[in-house]
C-alpha cells in the first residue's frame, strides 16, 4: 500500500524494526502538524488491512538520542485518519529497552476500545547497575553510566526534545497522530519525567497528562519545585504565566491518582492543586484509595482515559500562522517578542510561527523536529557524529573534533599529514558527560563583580527594581568568560507581571516563592557579548517554607579549552540577599564511563570538576578522579565520607588495578582519560 507523499512538510526515516516486526509501512498519505485541521480521511472499505500489530520500532532525534517504542493499533483502522494515542511511560525499572516495552501490554486493549493507538517507550539510559541495590553506595555523581540491555532504566532531560520528535515524525509516519489527542500516562518517575514535558511543550499537544503513582520531585523531601518557566538547560519552555496559559486550558486536562500509602504520597498529591489552582487547567484526583506504590486507585483506567480524552479536546487549536496574534496572548505579532509563544524569542526563533519548534539548523524550511538530516550535510542524524554540524559527520577517535577539522584524527600524537595511518592507533579513551544535580557538596564559588554596568556588552532591558553585572571564568582557552545579569524584582506587586498570583500570596504557601525577590539571570551562552539572544533567562524565587533548602537553577554552557575542544559544561546557580556580592555556582556534571588500561578488562573510570572552574585536573587540585579498582561496576570510590571526598588516587595519578601499578592522565577537558603503566 502505498498513497500519496505527505504533504506537511515531516521529513521522517523509516524506523529500524526488530526482528519480531511483522509488518512496514512504506508510504502514507495526509498528516496533521499541530495546530492544523485533520486532512480528509479515506473510506475504511478503501484501505486493506495489511498492517499487523503491534509493531516495534525505533527512532533517531536529531541530537543522535534514540528510543525504542511499541505501537498497538487495530489492522482495520485506516492509518492515514488522524487518530488519538496513548503514550505510556515506565518509571526507573531494571531490564533492558526492549523489556520495557513489553511491561504495559495488558493497557492497551483499554486505549483501542477508545478509539486511541497505545503507544510504550522505553528511555535510552540506565544506570550501570541498580544503585538502590548496593544500600546506595554508588557514587550520585555518575548517573549516566550506561550499557544498552543493562541496568535500571531512567529518563534524562534531554529525552523531552527525543520524545517531542517522536511524536511529530508520528512514529515514523504510522499511524497519523492528531495531536488535539495525545494522553501522556507516567508511573513514577515516568510522572516525574512528564511534568517536565508538559512543562515545555503544553502549548504544543491538546489531550492529557494521566499522572499515576508519580510526583513533581524524585524522593522523600517535600513538595517543592522552581516556579513555571524555569528553563534549566536552555531550551524553550512553554511560558507560563496568567494569559498564555489560556489556550491550554481549552484543551489539555490532568487527572492525578496517587495511593495513600505510596512513600511519594506527600510529595505527588500537590500535584492536583497546581495543575488545577495554580495553572487553572481542569483537573481531578483520586488521591484517598489505600495502598503501596503505584498501586491501583479506586477510578478504573477507561474512566480516566475517557475522561482525560473529553468532548472539549475536539475543539480545532489555534492555527498557527493564521492571525496577526499567532499565540492569541493578547499581544499583536507586531509587537509580540515571542509570535508563537514556544519560549524562544523571534530574534532566535528560526520558525517564529511554529510552536513546535525554534531551531532549523540547516535553513530548509523543515525544523529539526521533524528534518532527520538535520544539518543538511547528506548523513541523517542516526549516522551523524555531528547532526547540527554541516561540516562535520565523523570523529573517528572521539575526541569531540571533527575529523574534518582535527589534525590527527586517530589522536596518537601523529599529525594526520604525517601519518601513515592516521585512523589507527587511538591512545585515549573518550568518556560520556554526566549530569548530576546535586552539586552543593562541590565548592561554591562567586562570580565576578562588574562596577556599574559595562557598555561592552549588550544587555537585555531591565524590568525590575535592582541589576547586578557579573562575570564567570571557565575552562583553560583564551575567552573563557561568560557575562552575566541578574534583573531582581522586590516589589510584590510587580510579582504578578512575572508568575501566577498563587505563587505571589502572603502568607506563603508551598506554592508562594515571592518572600523575598524573584531574580531573572541571563548568561552569554554563546559567549558573543550580547546577553539578548541567548534564550528566556533562568528564574529563581525565594519562599519562606523553604528555610533549609536554598533554590537553584542550573544552565548548560560550552566550555572552550586549548585543545579546541568546546563541550558541555553544567552550573548551578544560587542567588541571595545580597546581590552585589556575586552569584554563587557549583558544578553540576562531571565524565565517566569505560577507559582500557594497557592490560585487561575495560573499568569504569569518573572525574570530578569539585573546585568549580571547567578545568580537570584531579591529580594535582582539590579535583578528583576515581577508578572502580575493585570490578564491582559502582564508583563507590568517589562517594563522599563524612562529606568529604576521597582521593582514591595518588597526587601522581598513580593506583593499583589487577595488581599492576597503574598512573592516570586526564584531559584537563576531562572527557579523553587514559590508564598507562607503572606510577
Amino acid at each position: 500500500m502505498c498513497g500519496t507523499t505527505r504533504n506537511t512538510g515531516l521529513v521522517v526515516r523509516s524506523g529500524y524494526l526488530l526482528a519480531m516486526a511483522t509488518g512496514l509501512i512504506t508510504c502514507s498519505e495526509g498528516g496533521r502538524l499541530s495546530g492544523q485541521p485533520p486532512t480528509t480521511p479515506a473510506p475504511v472499505s478503501d484501505v486493506a488491512p495489511t498492517e499487523s500489530w503491534p509493531r516495534d520500532g525505533e527512532f533517531t532525534d536529531s541530537q543522535g538520542r534514540t528510543i525504542l517504542y511499541r505501537l498497538h493499533a487495530r489492522s482495520d483502522w485506516n492509518i492515514n485518519e488522524p487518530r488519538g494515542v496513548v503514550v505510556r511511560f515506565h518509571g526507573n525499572s531494571e531490564g533492558t529497552q526492549e523489556a520495557m516495552l513489553y511491561r504495559y501490554s495488558s493497557h492497551a486493549e483499554t486505549s483501542l476500545r477508545l478509539g486511541l493507538a497505545f503507544a510504550v517507550v522505553s528511555s535510552p539510559e540506565a544506570n550501570a547497575t541498580n544503585w538502590a541495590a548496593t544500600g546506595g553506595k554508588s557514587s550520585p555523581h555518575f548517573p549516566n553510566l550506561t550499557q544498552r540491555g543493562f541496568g535500571t532504566r531512567f529518563w534524562r532531560d534531554e529525552d523531552r526534545r527525543l520524545v517531542h520528535e517522536l511524536l511529530q515524525s508520528g512514529f515514523n509516519d504510522s499511524p497519523v497522530i492528531d495531536y488535539d489527542k495525545v494522553l501522556f500516562w507516567g508511573g513514577s518517575a515516568g510522572t516525574v519525567f512528564l511534568h517536565r514535558f508538559i512543562e515545555q511543550y503544553a502549548g504544543v499537544y491538546g489531550g492529557g497528562f494521566y499522572a499515576w503513582c508519580g510526583s513533581p520531585t524524585q524522593g522523600r523531601r517535600r513538595w517543592y519545585r522552581p516556579p513555571p518557566r524555569v528553563t534549566d538547560d536552555w531550551v524553550p519552555t512553554f511560558p507560563w504565566g496568567p494569559e498564555s496559559t489560556a489556550p491550554v486550558r481549552e484543551r489539555f486536562r490532568v487527572f492525578v491518582q496517587i495511593t495513600t500509602g505510596d512513600f511519594v504520597y506527600d510529595t505527588g498529591a500537590p500535584l492536583a492543586h497546581y495543575y488545577g489552582d495554580v495553572l487553572g487547567l481542569d483537573t481531578r484526583a483520586d488521591l484517598d484509595a489505600p495502598g503501596g506504590h503505584c498501586q491501583p486507585g479506586r477510578t478504573p483506567t477507561h474512566e480516566v482515559l475517557a475522561w482525560l480524552l473529553g468532548d472539549s479536546h475536539d475543539q480545532a487549536s489555534v492555527p498557527a500562522g493564521q492571525d496577526s496574534d499567532t499565540d492569541r496572548d493578547g499581544i499583536p505579532n507586531l509587537i509580540d517578542d515571542d509570535d508563537d509563544n514556544d519560549g524562544a524569542w523571534d530574534v532566535v526563533d528560526a520558525l517564529p510561527l511554529d510552536p513546535r519548534d525554534w531551531r532549523d539548523t540547516d535553513g530548509d524550511g523543515i525544523g529539526d523536529f521533524a528534518d532527520q538530516d538535520a544539518d543538511g550535510d547528506g548523513i541523517e542524524n542516526h549516522e551523524d557524529r555531528f547532526p547540527l554540524n554541516a561540516s562535520e559527520w565523523k570523529d573517528t577517535d572521539g575526541d569531540g573534533i571533527g575529523d574534518n577539522l582535527d589534525r590527527d584524527d586517530d589522536n596518537d600524537g601523529l599529525p594526520d599529514s604525517g601519518d601513515s595511518q592516521p585512523s589507527e592507533g587511538v591512545t585515549g579513551e573518550v568518556v560520556s558527560f554526566s549530569m548530576f544535580r546535586d552539586g552543593g557538596s562541590l565548592a561554591n564559588v562567586r562570580a565576578l563583580v562588574h562596577t556599574g554596568k559595562p557598555a561592552d556588552f549588550v544587555y537585555p532591558e531591565a524590568r525590575g527594581d535592582r541589576q547586578a553585572y557579573q562575570f564567570l571564568r571557565l575552562g583553560n582557552a583564551t575567552n573563557s568568560t561568560y557575562q552575566i545579569m541578574i534583573d531582581r524584582t522586590t516589589r510584590r506587586r510587580r510579582c504578578r507581571a512575572l508568575l501566577f498570583p498563587q505563587l505571589c500570596e502572603d502568607p506563603p504557601s508551598s506554592f508562594a516563592y515571592f518572600e523575598h525577590y524573584v531574580d531573572q539571570i541571563y548568561v552569554d551562552r554563546n559567549q558573543n557579548g550580547d546577553l539578548t539572544d541567548d534564550g528566556p533567562p533562568l528564574l529563581l524565587a525565594r519562599n519562606r517554607e523553604d528555610p533549609h533548602t536554598v533554590p537553584s537553577t542550573r544552565a548548560i554552557v560550552e566550555v572552550s579549552y586549548s585543545s579546541g575542544h568546546r563541550l558541555p559544561y553544567a552550573v548551578r546557580f544560587w542567588t541571595s540577599e545580597r546581590l552585589d556580592d556575586g552569584v554563587r555556582y557549583s558544578a553540576t556534571s562531571g565524565w565517566s564511563g569505560l577507559v582500557r588500561p594497557p592490560a585487561g578488562d575495560p573499568v569504569l573510570v569518573g572525574v570530578v570538576d569539585v573546585n568549580s572552574d571547567g578545568v580537570f585536573e584531579p591529580i594535582h587540585t582539590r579535583d578528583f578522579a576515581c577508578v572502580d579498582t575493585n570490578r564491582n561496576a559502582h564508583l563507590e570510590e568517589c562517594a563522599p565520607v563524612d562529606g568529604r571526598y576521597p582521593r582514591p588516587i595518588g597526587r601522581d595519578g598513580s593506583f593499583e588495578l589487577d595488581g599492576q601499578a597503574r598512573r592516570l592522565v586526564v584531559a584537563p577537558s576531562g572527557h579523553i582519560i587514559e590508564i598507562r603503566s607503572g606510577r
